[in-house]
């Protein structure tokens, strides 16, 4: 019985060993918050104060997609003719994003056409993950796989925006702070994606990788909110990412 599952064993890595394709990614992300935290980060009352000491504004404050951008090296170990284990590693930065418009600062196009700025807050984390994907082949172009992504945390800053001088000479600046609030070390996705093959018959291949992500488990851990109107340890992040990179197959795979 042993010598059996031993064969067993060996027989079933034997199949992870000739058949894996190895996929290298970049792409952007665009992600957001379960839940607004403009009054949480205090962004309404900045706001009022700007209206309050003369400045003008032209919106109420609002949530956009955060942009981002991210790095993975992936496998695809087949399991058989179809279907697969992806795993692999992966960076990504992800968050929210929060504005409002004001007219006290105007950005001119290279067309001569006019804007009203923006002043800007935009939460930030960062992650190294660990996929877990199983997935399936559908034809010779397209796959489509589902699983989870434990994540560590290795950064977490709150950045806003401010604007230097007058006239035609205004300049938008960034300031930073690290860790406004607590974030959880680790923290789970459960992600669903489709890969798409649009170039190559052989080594290497040209990929498209389409993937949504959602947190399971809050971004945030801060013990100091606990009793707040809203808990920031609530706070679940969820993210597109569209990726473009290089797919090899090793000798032996399909």
């Amino acid at each position: 019985m042993n010598r059996f599952l031993l064969l067993l064993a060996l027989c079933f890595s034997q199949s992870l060993i000739a058949q894996k394709r190895f996929d290298f990614l970049v792409g952007a992300t665009f992600s957001s918050f379960n839940t607004d935290l403009i009054s949480e980060y205090g962004f309404d009352t900045f706001r009022e104060e700007y209206i309050n000491a003369g400045g003008s504004v032209t919106s109420e404050v609002k949530n956009a997609l955060r942009p981002g951008f991210y790095i993975a090296v992936e496998g695809d170990f087949y399991l058989g003719e179809k279907t697969f284990l992806k795993t692999g590693l992966k960076y990504m930065t992800a968050g929210d994003s929060y504005y409002f418009k004001t007219d006290d600062v105007v950005l001119q196009s290279s067309s001569g056409s006019e804007t009203d700025e923006r002043f800007k807050l935009r939460p930030k984390l960062e992650y190294l993950s660990v996929p877990v994907n199983f997935g399936l082949d559908i034809g010779d172009k397209f796959s489509v796989y589902a699983g989870l992504t434990p994540s560590l945390t290795l950064n977490n800053v709150l950045r806003n925006n401010r604007f230097e001088g007058s006239g035609d000479d205004v300049k938008q600046k960034w300031d930073g702070s690290d860790n406004p609030v607590d974030e959880a070390s680790i923290v789970t996705f459960v992600n669903a994606g489709v890969t798409y093959i649009f170039m190559g018959d052989s080594n290497p291949l040209l990929i498209l990788d389409l993937r949504v992500n959602h947190s399971l488990n809050s971004v945030y851990n801060d013990s100091d909110f606990d009793n707040s109107a809203f808990d920031f340890n609530d706070t679940k992040l969820w993210s597109v990412e569209l990726g473009i990179g290089l797919a090899l197959n090793s000798a032996g795979s399909k």
